[in-house]
């Protein structure tokens, strides 16, 4: 087991690594895009006050205000009209101004797949992956993944239902331990009037651990408004409440965590986005050995470029009505993608198709003479090659 923990931790500082390359990267601004693949920089900033009341032991180890450096990299892959590819990974640093705490930091590494299996039907896979280190307390170093699957179905126009699951697991391997949590649930989702949207879920919890006093059950609730205040911005509250029972111990202790959140999202520019978001959390527990409340504040700044450009999203829907041969509504589509991206080969190509099956030969001549390296396709310089030998 010993050689497990080392070789966990040098996997670890491997991580580190890579990570800090990614920084580098990121804090240069660098973006790198292709036709269906780009990674972009994100960065972001936090502050957060603590209030914890330990009623016991009069030891509010955690008190005080912590600064949160936050920065990484998100990336996008289209693997299709309709399946994305959608990752970030990310290295967060908190440090606090009690000396109990000292440095914390976090390397997180999420990866989606997401396929729209109808418009009635959706699909959607989410791997997280989450590495803590405790400058203070090694005990505190773990290992973490989640994976989450989840459907939502469309009952009617703007109304969805859905099911969820995740499936947690923690290795804390300096202390030779583990923990395995599950969430299963049901959400609901509505416009209930033009740019409202309101969001409910109910999930049932649980965790079984070798560290017996963790194992748990309960319930979460929430609550979710979004508001679409224009085009370009929006407003985003929530609200959740849980409750988790701990019958392992002598007397059974119960946590009662309530959690807000207000998000604003406003777009800068074509391509880039502000989030400001404002977090208060509250936390109470009672049990035989110890009882205290806390209270959390937090105000989180992030800017970000967008994951979607428009480029790519119109060459998805024009592409869907291409293989529904739906050529002459496709055209517009095509055309507009590449005015916003002159250097996408398959818009060329299947644009010209298009015109093509529209009796538009002379159009699909000129789109494959303006394209501005043609010489570096062959085959697009085939195809036109033949048109204008036929």
């Amino acid at each position: 087991m010993v050689q497990l923990a080392e070789t966990l931790g040098t996997g670890e500082k491997v991580i580190r690594t890579i990570i800090k390359i990614l920084i580098i990267i990121s804090a240069f601004s660098y973006v790198f895009s292709s036709s269906d693949f780009f990674i972009e920089p994100a960065i972001s900033f936090g502050l957060s006050y603590n209030d914890n009341i330990d009623k016991v032991s009069a030891n509010a180890a955690v008190n005080g205000t912590a600064a949160l450096l936050q920065t990484g990299l998100n990336f996008s892959h289209y693997l299709g009209p309709n399946l994305l590819y959608s990752g970030n990974i990310q290295y967060a640093l908190n440090h606090f101004t009690n000396p109990n705490f000292g440095s914390l930091s976090n390397i997180y590494l999420n990866n989606g797949i997401y396929y729209d299996m109808t418009k009635t039907y959706n699909l959607g896979l989410n791997i997280g992956i989450d590495s803590f280190s405790d400058s203070i307390n090694n005990n505190a170093n773990y290992f973490s993944y989640a994976i989450t699957p989840k459907i939502s179905y469309e009952i009617f126009q703007a109304t969805l239902i859905g099911l969820t699951a995740t499936h947690t697991n923690t290795n804390y391997y300096k202390i030779n331990s583990s923990t395995n949590e599950q969430k299963l649930g049901v959400y609901f989702s509505r416009e209930i009037i033009p740019g409202m949207i309101l969001s409910l879920g109910n999930y049932n919890l649980s965790s079984v651990s070798t560290i017996s006093s963790s194992n748990y059950t309960g319930n979460q609730s929430s609550i979710v408004l979004e508001f679409e205040i224009n085009s370009i911005s929006n407003l985003y509250c929530s609200y959740s409440f849980s409750k988790l029972e701990y019958p392992q111990w002598s007397k059974s202790r119960v946590d009662s965590t309530s959690y807000f959140n207000l998000a604003y999202v406003q777009e800068i520019h074509t391509d880039f986005t502000l989030n400001l978001l404002y977090s208060y959390s509250k936390n109470h527990s009672t049990d035989s050995v110890n009882s205290y409340s806390q209270n959390i504040y937090q105000l989180f700044f992030e800017c970000t470029p967008q994951s979607e450009p428009q480029a790519n999203i119109l060459f998805d829907l024009a592409f869907t009505l291409h293989q529904k041969k739906q050529y002459q509504d496709a055209i517009p589509l095509f055309e507009t993608a590449i005015s916003l991206d002159p250097t996408k080969t398959e818009s060329y190509y299947l644009l010209s198709y298009c015109y093509l099956k529209t009796n538009q030969k002379r159009k699909a001549i000129q789109l494959l003479q303006n394209y501005p390296i043609l010489n570096q396709d062959a085959r697009l310089k085939k195809i036109l090659e033949y048109l204008l030998s036929n």
